[in-house]
C-alpha cells in the first residue's frame, strides 16, 4: 500500500487560487526550490494533477531545460479529469475517478505524489484520500478565490516536518492520523 502526498501552494488566508480563478505564483528564489521541488523530483513520481493543472504544467516542463525538466519530464504521471479524451501524453494516464486514485493507493509501489489542481486537491481531502499534506504556507493573502479545504468533518494531522524559506514562506508536511 503506497500513500498519496498532496503538494499545494496555499495563501495565508487560504486560498489555492485568486479570486478569478488564476494561479498565483509563491515568492520564489533557489532556497524556495530547493526544499519545495527537490523532493517530489527524488520520490521519482508517479505524479498526479487536476486537468488544468496538468495541461498548465505540460506546457511549461516539456519545453523546458535544464536538469530538473530533463529528469522532471521523464516521470510517470496520472491526469484525472472528466472531460479529457485519448491519450494526454507527457508519460501520463487518464484517470476519470477518485475509485481509481483509491485504487493506485492500495497497490504496491511508490508513494502517490499530487501536485495540483484546487479542485482535484478539494475532491480528494473530502474523499479522505490524502495521507500527507505538503504545503507551501505563503507570506500573502489573496482576499477571495478557491479554499484549499471546503466544508467537512473534523479531521487530525500530525506535524511531521516545519521548514521556513529565505522569501517568507513556510513549508508545512503534516501527516493524517487515521
Amino acid at each position: 500500500m503506497r500513500n498519496l502526498i498532496l503538494s499545494q501552494v496555499i495563501s495565508l488566508d487560504g486560498f489555492t487560487t485568486g479570486p478569478d480563478g488564476e494561479f498565483v505564483p509563491p515568492p520564489w528564489s533557489d532556497d524556495v526550490a530547493e526544499k519545495w521541488s527537490g523532493w517530489a523530483l527524488e520520490s521519482g513520481g508517479p505524479f498526479i494533477y487536476g486537468r488544468v493543472s496538468f495541461e498548465f504544467q505540460k506546457a511549461y516542463w516539456t519545453t523546458a531545460e535544464g536538469d530538473f525538466a530533463v529528469a522532471y519530464n521523464r516521470a510517470p504521471r496520472f491526469v484525472v479529469s472528466k472531460t479529457l479524451t485519448g491519450e494526454p501524453g507527457w508519460n501520463a494516464k487518464l484517470l476519470t475517478d477518485l475509485d481509481q486514485i483509491a485504487a493506485l493507493k492500495a497497490e504496491a509501489g511508490p508513494d502517490l505524489i499530487c501536485l495540483g489542481g484546487a479542485n482535484l486537491a478539494q475532491s480528494l481531502a473530502e474523499a479522505d484520500l490524502i495521507d500527507d499534506y505538503r504545503l507551501m504556507l505563503t507570506p500573502y493573502t489573496m482576499g477571495g478565490g478557491k479554499r484549499f479545504f471546503g466544508p467537512g468533518p473534523r479531521r487530525d494531522f500530525d506535524l511531521v516536518e516545519s521548514l521556513s524559506t529565505d522569501v517568507g514562506s513556510l513549508i508545512l508536511t503534516y501527516a493524517r492520523k487515521r
